[in-house]
Protein backbone atom coordinates (compact mmCIF):
# COMPACT_ATOMS: atom_id res chain seq x y z
CA UNK A 1 0.00 0.00 0.00
CA UNK A 2 1.88 3.76 -0.98
CA UNK A 3 2.72 5.75 1.95
CA UNK A 4 0.43 8.30 0.74
CA UNK A 5 -2.66 6.61 1.14
CA UNK A 6 -1.09 5.32 4.95
CA UNK A 7 -0.50 8.53 5.84
CA UNK A 8 -4.38 9.57 4.40
CA UNK A 9 -6.12 6.91 6.59
CA UNK A 10 -4.09 8.36 10.07
CA UNK A 11 -5.47 11.78 9.02
CA UNK A 12 -9.13 10.28 9.04
CA UNK A 13 -8.46 7.95 12.06
CA UNK A 14 -7.01 11.22 14.20
CA UNK A 15 -10.52 13.16 12.58
CA UNK A 16 -12.38 10.40 13.70
CA UNK A 17 -11.35 10.01 17.38
CA UNK A 18 -11.55 13.91 17.44
CA UNK A 19 -15.06 13.68 16.43
CA UNK A 20 -16.35 10.84 18.33
CA UNK A 21 -14.78 12.34 21.85
CA UNK A 22 -16.78 15.93 21.11
CA UNK A 23 -19.69 13.20 20.77
CA UNK A 24 -19.34 11.83 23.80
CA UNK A 25 -19.15 8.73 21.70
CA UNK A 26 -22.04 8.77 19.98
CA UNK A 27 -22.26 9.25 16.24
CA UNK A 28 -23.76 12.73 15.18
CA UNK A 29 -25.57 10.83 11.94
CA UNK A 30 -26.79 8.02 12.93
CA UNK A 31 -28.47 6.29 15.89
CA UNK A 32 -25.68 4.54 18.01
CA UNK A 33 -25.37 0.70 16.30
CA UNK A 34 -27.62 1.58 13.34
CA UNK A 35 -25.52 1.93 9.90
CA UNK A 36 -26.23 0.03 6.63
CA UNK A 37 -25.28 -3.85 6.80
CA UNK A 38 -22.26 -5.30 5.11
CA UNK A 39 -24.40 -6.24 1.43
CA UNK A 40 -25.88 -2.78 1.91
CA UNK A 41 -22.34 -1.33 1.87
CA UNK A 42 -20.97 -3.17 -1.45
CA UNK A 43 -19.33 -5.90 0.81
CA UNK A 44 -19.65 -9.97 0.50
CA UNK A 45 -20.56 -11.94 3.20
CA UNK A 46 -19.96 -15.55 4.33
CA UNK A 47 -21.88 -16.70 7.02
CA UNK A 48 -21.21 -19.04 9.69
CA UNK A 49 -21.96 -20.23 12.97
CA UNK A 50 -20.68 -20.32 16.40
CA UNK A 51 -21.88 -22.94 18.94
CA UNK A 52 -21.94 -24.26 22.19
CA UNK A 53 -24.36 -26.11 24.55
CA UNK A 54 -25.65 -23.01 25.47
CA UNK A 55 -24.81 -20.35 22.68
CA UNK A 56 -26.18 -20.76 19.47
CA UNK A 57 -25.54 -17.55 17.01
CA UNK A 58 -25.65 -17.71 13.32
CA UNK A 59 -23.47 -14.80 12.08
CA UNK A 60 -22.02 -13.13 8.67
CA UNK A 61 -18.27 -12.34 8.20
CA UNK A 62 -17.05 -9.96 5.45
CA UNK A 63 -15.07 -11.47 2.81
CA UNK A 64 -12.83 -8.88 0.73
CA UNK A 65 -11.36 -10.19 -2.83
CA UNK A 66 -8.01 -9.91 -1.06
CA UNK A 67 -8.90 -12.68 1.32
CA UNK A 68 -8.95 -15.50 -1.28
CA UNK A 69 -5.13 -15.19 -1.63
CA UNK A 70 -3.91 -12.85 1.55
CA UNK A 71 -2.82 -16.64 3.12
CA UNK A 72 -1.09 -17.58 0.03
CA UNK A 73 2.41 -19.53 1.30
CA UNK A 74 1.17 -18.50 5.30
CA UNK A 75 2.93 -20.74 7.30
CA UNK A 76 2.18 -18.85 10.78
CA UNK A 77 -1.25 -16.97 10.96
CA UNK A 78 -1.42 -13.87 13.40
CA UNK A 79 -4.75 -13.04 14.62
CA UNK A 80 -4.89 -9.80 17.11
CA UNK A 81 -8.15 -9.46 18.71
CA UNK A 82 -8.86 -5.30 18.84
CA UNK A 83 -11.42 -2.72 19.90
CA UNK A 84 -13.03 -1.31 16.45
CA UNK A 85 -12.17 2.27 17.79
CA UNK A 86 -8.34 1.14 18.14
CA UNK A 87 -7.08 2.68 14.45
CA UNK A 88 -4.48 3.98 16.21
CA UNK A 89 -3.05 0.70 18.05
CA UNK A 90 -3.51 -0.86 14.97
CA UNK A 91 -1.41 1.62 13.17
CA UNK A 92 1.39 1.20 16.02
CA UNK A 93 1.51 -2.45 15.54
CA UNK A 94 1.54 -2.28 11.92
CA UNK A 95 4.76 0.17 12.03
CA UNK A 96 6.39 -2.42 14.75
CA UNK A 97 6.49 -5.75 15.16
CA UNK A 98 3.85 -6.61 12.86
CA UNK A 99 5.57 -4.30 9.58
CA UNK A 100 8.80 -6.44 10.81
CA UNK A 101 7.49 -9.91 9.91
CA UNK A 102 9.63 -12.16 8.46
CA UNK A 103 7.98 -14.06 4.41
CA UNK A 104 5.42 -17.13 5.59
CA UNK A 105 3.40 -14.92 8.14
CA UNK A 106 0.08 -13.40 7.69
CA UNK A 107 -1.26 -11.23 10.24
CA UNK A 108 -5.24 -9.82 10.88
CA UNK A 109 -7.14 -7.85 13.28
CA UNK A 110 -10.22 -9.12 14.61
CA UNK A 111 -12.81 -6.35 15.00
CA UNK A 112 -16.61 -6.95 15.47
CA UNK A 113 -19.79 -4.20 14.89
CA UNK A 114 -18.74 -0.63 17.13
CA UNK A 115 -21.40 1.23 18.61
CA UNK A 116 -20.98 4.15 16.49
CA UNK A 117 -21.45 4.43 13.14
CA UNK A 118 -18.70 6.76 12.45
CA UNK A 119 -16.57 4.21 13.88
CA UNK A 120 -17.77 1.61 11.22
CA UNK A 121 -17.04 4.06 8.06
CA UNK A 122 -13.75 4.81 9.49
CA UNK A 123 -13.28 0.55 9.73
CA UNK A 124 -14.01 0.15 6.46
CA UNK A 125 -11.42 3.09 5.51
CA UNK A 126 -9.37 1.25 7.17
CA UNK A 127 -9.89 -1.86 5.44
CA UNK A 128 -9.67 -0.28 1.73
CA UNK A 129 -5.79 0.78 2.99
CA UNK A 130 -4.51 -1.77 4.84
CA UNK A 131 -6.94 -4.95 4.09
CA UNK A 132 -5.76 -7.05 7.23
CA UNK A 133 -9.23 -6.62 9.01
CA UNK A 134 -11.55 -9.51 10.02
CA UNK A 135 -15.10 -8.15 10.41
CA UNK A 136 -17.92 -9.89 11.66
CA UNK A 137 -21.81 -8.37 12.59
CA UNK A 138 -21.76 -9.47 15.87
CA UNK A 139 -21.60 -6.29 18.64
CA UNK A 140 -17.92 -5.76 20.23
CA UNK A 141 -17.55 -6.04 23.80
CA UNK A 142 -15.57 -7.68 26.37
CA UNK A 143 -18.37 -9.90 27.24
CA UNK A 144 -18.44 -10.85 23.20
CA UNK A 145 -14.73 -11.74 23.50
CA UNK A 146 -15.41 -15.12 23.58
CA UNK A 147 -17.13 -14.76 19.67
CA UNK A 148 -14.49 -12.42 18.60
CA UNK A 149 -12.18 -15.72 19.13
CA UNK A 150 -14.60 -17.33 17.65
CA UNK A 151 -14.81 -16.09 14.54
CA UNK A 152 -11.01 -15.81 14.01
CA UNK A 153 -10.82 -19.78 14.29
CA UNK A 154 -13.48 -19.87 11.95
CA UNK A 155 -12.22 -17.61 9.51
CA UNK A 156 -8.72 -19.39 9.86
CA UNK A 157 -9.93 -22.62 9.09
CA UNK A 158 -12.15 -21.29 5.94
CA UNK A 159 -9.50 -18.92 4.24
CA UNK A 160 -6.29 -19.44 6.00
CA UNK A 161 -6.78 -23.49 6.41
CA UNK A 162 -3.21 -24.44 5.05
CA UNK A 163 -1.43 -22.42 8.05
CA UNK A 164 0.65 -24.96 10.68
CA UNK A 165 0.43 -22.80 13.25
CA UNK A 166 -2.24 -19.83 14.68
CA UNK A 167 -1.11 -17.27 17.11
CA UNK A 168 -3.70 -15.29 18.98
CA UNK A 169 -2.18 -12.40 20.40
CA UNK A 170 -3.57 -9.13 22.19
CA UNK A 171 -3.09 -5.98 20.88
CA UNK A 172 -1.41 -4.48 23.91
CA UNK A 173 1.21 -7.38 23.09
CA UNK A 174 4.58 -7.39 21.08
CA UNK A 175 6.03 -10.18 19.28
CA UNK A 176 8.99 -11.12 18.12
CA UNK A 177 7.81 -13.19 14.66
CA UNK A 178 11.44 -14.29 13.71
CA UNK A 179 12.21 -15.07 16.90
CA UNK A 180 8.62 -17.37 17.09
CA UNK A 181 9.58 -19.19 13.72
CA UNK A 182 13.17 -20.01 15.67
CA UNK A 183 11.53 -21.30 18.42
CA UNK A 184 8.75 -23.09 16.21
CA UNK A 185 11.32 -25.04 14.19
CA UNK A 186 13.95 -25.52 16.70
CA UNK A 187 11.67 -27.00 19.59
CA UNK A 188 7.35 -26.38 18.95
CA UNK A 189 7.48 -28.47 16.31
CA UNK A 190 9.10 -31.42 17.71
CA UNK A 191 6.40 -31.66 20.42
CA UNK A 192 3.57 -31.09 17.56
CA UNK A 193 5.22 -34.54 15.46
CA UNK A 194 3.35 -36.40 18.56
CA UNK A 195 0.85 -34.72 19.54
CA UNK A 196 -0.50 -32.87 16.47
CA UNK A 197 -3.45 -30.89 18.23
CA UNK A 198 -1.14 -28.64 20.28
CA UNK A 199 -1.63 -25.52 22.32
CA UNK A 200 1.51 -23.87 23.50
CA UNK A 201 1.53 -20.80 26.05
CA UNK A 202 1.97 -20.12 29.39
CA UNK A 203 0.33 -22.80 31.38
CA UNK A 204 -2.22 -21.86 34.65
CA UNK A 205 -2.15 -24.78 36.75
CA UNK A 206 -5.07 -25.21 39.03
CA UNK A 207 -6.60 -22.36 38.28
CA UNK A 208 -9.61 -21.40 40.53
CA UNK A 209 -13.36 -20.00 38.68
CA UNK A 210 -13.88 -16.85 40.14
CA UNK A 211 -17.72 -17.10 41.33
CA UNK A 212 -18.32 -13.19 42.21
CA UNK A 213 -21.07 -12.54 40.18
CA UNK A 214 -19.70 -8.50 39.83
CA UNK A 215 -16.61 -9.69 38.54
CA UNK A 216 -16.13 -9.82 34.58
CA UNK A 217 -14.34 -13.26 34.77
CA UNK A 218 -17.25 -14.39 36.98
CA UNK A 219 -17.85 -18.21 36.02
CA UNK A 220 -21.69 -19.54 37.04
CA UNK A 221 -21.45 -23.08 39.02
CA UNK A 222 -24.24 -24.31 35.85
CA UNK A 223 -21.82 -23.56 33.38
CA UNK A 224 -18.05 -24.71 35.05
CA UNK A 225 -19.13 -26.76 38.18
CA UNK A 226 -15.54 -27.79 38.60
CA UNK A 227 -13.06 -26.59 41.64
CA UNK A 228 -9.86 -26.02 39.51
CA UNK A 229 -10.31 -24.89 35.64
CA UNK A 230 -8.53 -27.66 33.55
CA UNK A 231 -4.40 -26.35 32.56
CA UNK A 232 -4.88 -23.30 30.14
CA UNK A 233 -3.14 -21.05 28.29
CA UNK A 234 -2.22 -17.89 29.64
CA UNK A 235 -4.58 -14.97 27.40
CA UNK A 236 -2.56 -12.37 26.06
CA UNK A 237 -0.59 -14.72 23.69
CA UNK A 238 -0.86 -18.74 23.04
CA UNK A 239 0.02 -20.57 20.14
CA UNK A 240 -2.00 -23.24 18.24
CA UNK A 241 -1.56 -25.76 15.68
CA UNK A 242 -4.18 -26.30 12.91
CA UNK A 243 -5.70 -29.28 14.65
CA UNK A 244 -6.11 -27.12 17.95
CA UNK A 245 -8.05 -24.95 16.29
CA UNK A 246 -10.26 -27.54 14.68
CA UNK A 247 -10.40 -29.75 17.27
CA UNK A 248 -11.88 -26.95 19.40
CA UNK A 249 -14.61 -25.86 16.80
CA UNK A 250 -15.93 -29.58 16.28
CA UNK A 251 -15.79 -29.92 20.18
CA UNK A 252 -17.25 -26.54 21.40
CA UNK A 253 -20.68 -27.41 20.95
CA UNK A 254 -20.69 -30.04 23.47
CA UNK A 255 -19.57 -27.16 26.11
CA UNK A 256 -21.23 -24.80 28.10
CA UNK A 257 -19.77 -21.29 27.31
CA UNK A 258 -18.78 -18.60 29.64
CA UNK A 259 -16.56 -15.23 28.89
CA UNK A 260 -13.08 -16.36 30.32
CA UNK A 261 -11.72 -16.75 26.92
CA UNK A 262 -8.36 -18.58 27.53
CA UNK A 263 -9.35 -20.90 30.06
CA UNK A 264 -12.56 -21.78 27.86
CA UNK A 265 -10.78 -22.57 24.61
CA UNK A 266 -7.55 -23.39 25.80
CA UNK A 267 -8.44 -25.20 28.75
CA UNK A 268 -11.99 -26.79 29.05
CA UNK A 269 -12.79 -27.10 25.43
CA UNK A 270 -9.36 -28.72 24.79
CA UNK A 271 -9.82 -30.93 27.63
CA UNK A 272 -12.88 -32.32 25.81
CA UNK A 273 -11.32 -32.47 21.96
CA UNK A 274 -7.50 -33.93 23.68
CA UNK A 275 -5.66 -30.87 22.94
CA UNK A 276 -2.29 -31.01 24.35
CA UNK A 277 -0.81 -28.53 26.39
CA UNK A 278 2.19 -27.57 26.66
CA UNK A 279 4.17 -24.62 29.14
CA UNK A 280 6.22 -22.44 27.29
CA UNK A 281 6.79 -19.21 29.89
CA UNK A 282 10.12 -19.05 29.04
CA UNK A 283 9.14 -17.90 25.47
CA UNK A 284 5.92 -15.47 26.02
CA UNK A 285 6.61 -13.63 29.07
CA UNK A 286 4.20 -12.57 31.61
CA UNK A 287 4.21 -8.86 31.95
CA UNK A 288 6.47 -6.77 30.16
CA UNK A 289 9.63 -6.84 31.75
CA UNK A 290 12.75 -7.30 29.40
CA UNK A 291 15.95 -7.61 31.19
CA UNK A 292 19.19 -6.21 30.23
CA UNK A 293 20.38 -9.69 29.41
CA UNK A 294 18.48 -12.78 28.81
CA UNK A 295 18.55 -16.32 28.35
CA UNK A 296 19.32 -17.82 25.16
CA UNK A 297 19.60 -20.65 23.45
CA UNK A 298 23.21 -22.15 23.57
CA UNK A 299 23.90 -23.01 19.81
CA UNK A 300 22.48 -20.36 18.05
CA UNK A 301 22.76 -17.80 20.83
CA UNK A 302 19.05 -16.75 20.04
CA UNK A 303 16.92 -15.59 23.20
CA UNK A 304 14.33 -17.05 24.73
CA UNK A 305 12.17 -14.17 25.47
CA UNK A 306 9.50 -13.76 22.16
CA UNK A 307 6.06 -12.15 23.21
CA UNK A 308 5.47 -9.62 25.95
CA UNK A 309 2.60 -7.84 27.26
CA UNK A 310 1.71 -4.66 28.72
CA UNK A 311 -0.67 -1.57 28.47
CA UNK A 312 1.44 0.64 25.88
CA UNK A 313 0.84 4.11 24.76
CA UNK A 314 0.70 4.32 20.79
CA UNK A 315 4.62 5.88 20.62
CA UNK A 316 5.52 2.74 23.26
CA UNK A 317 5.32 -0.20 20.48
CA UNK A 318 8.12 0.42 18.77
CA UNK A 319 10.87 1.52 21.27
CA UNK A 320 9.24 -1.86 23.26
CA UNK A 321 9.62 -3.71 20.09
CA UNK A 322 13.67 -2.35 19.47
CA UNK A 323 14.31 -3.50 23.16
CA UNK A 324 12.95 -7.06 22.66
CA UNK A 325 14.92 -7.32 19.27
CA UNK A 326 17.87 -6.09 20.81
CA UNK A 327 18.00 -8.10 24.22
CA UNK A 328 21.68 -9.22 24.84
CA UNK A 329 22.41 -13.06 26.15
CA UNK A 330 22.82 -13.63 29.95
CA UNK A 331 24.64 -17.17 28.95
Amino acid sequence: MKTSAKWLFLVVALWMKSAIADNHGMASTAEPGVFPSFEEVGIATDEFEIKFSNIHIIYKMAVFPSDKHFCENAFLFVFIPTRPSSFEIREAIRSSWVGDRPIGVAVKFVVGLPKNAEVFDAMLEEQNVFGDLIMYDIEDTYENLILKVHAAFNWQQAYCAKAEYILKTDDDTIVDLHRLLYWIERDIAHYKLNQPAIICGGIWKKSIPLRNKKHKWYVPYDVFPGRHFPDYANGPTYLLSNQAVSAILAHAPIVDAFTLEDALYTGVVSDVAGVHRRDIWKYFRFGDKIGAQEKCDKNDRVPHITAVYGHYSVVEYAEKYQSLKNVRCSN
